[in-house]
């Protein structure tokens, strides 16, 4: 069999989930480092403050009434902002009812009063351990 020539074809590049949700944690602390600068108040007081009982749509809804100031999107806030590189939102808690939980853990080391974090791949929280995707000590900077 004689081949002329090869087509080159490379597939689009997509990033992989676990780097695209730590890349969407990193957006997150970001923007709770903002709020809280802005508001000269801790996240969860901001949170506490909000007619929302659930804390993923309290942060929802914080998010998008400053989306100006933190530079989003509002329309793309629930998928793109506080979703994971799955699919699926992320889970948001109190720093306290974690510690009360579980004592300290890597999770738990969250410089704010409230924790972001992933289910990871298998879709499961663990509440950080297990393959929970959550922003490290070093790559909260």
């Amino acid at each position: 069999m004689l081949f002329v020539g090869l087509v080159s074809c490379s597939p689009p590049t997509t990033v992989a989930p676990k780097a695209q949700t730590q890349n969407r944690l990193k957006n997150i602390y970001h923007a709770l480092r903002i709020l809280e600068s802005e508001n000269h108040t801790n996240i969860g007081r901001l949170l506490q403050n909000s007619t929302e009982t659930n804390l993923q749509k309290g942060l929802l809804v914080l998010l998008s009434n400053n989306s100006q100031t933190l530079g989003f999107d509002p329309k793309i806030i629930d998928k793109k902002i506080l979703s994971d590189g799955y699919g699926r939102r992320f889970n948001v808690e109190f720093k306290t009812n974690l510690l009360s939980k579980f004592g300290p853990t890597a999770l738990t080391e969250a410089g704010f009063d409230v924790v972001v974090w992933s289910n990871g791949s298998n879709g499961v929280n663990e509440n950080g351990f297990g393959d929970d995707v959550y922003l490290t000590k070093e790559n909260r900077k």
